[in-house]
């Protein structure tokens, strides 16, 4: 049980606190300044698109995948 709980944090939380770290190496305010950036909101739009258009179709064809296996 140990093992799973050290695994799970040196694989998902170490990780998640280095770029927490970083992206408020500057400060909070130089943090939220650079959302006033253009290439960061295209960055920020780019994302939201991408994962607008993948879900949905993950939906629909994870649903079907599992109806096929199940069947």
């Amino acid at each position: 049980m140990k093992t799973r709980i050290l695994s799970v944090t040196l694989l998902l939380f170490l990780p998640l606190a280095v770029v927490f770290a970083t992206a408020f190496q500057k400060g909070v305010a130089a943090y939220f300044a650079s959302f006033n950036d253009h290439d960061a909101l295209a960055a920020i739009r780019l994302t939201l698109l991408a994962a607008g258009i993948a879900v949905p179709l993950n939906l629909v064809f994870g649903v079907s995948a599992a109806w096929v296996v199940a069947k």
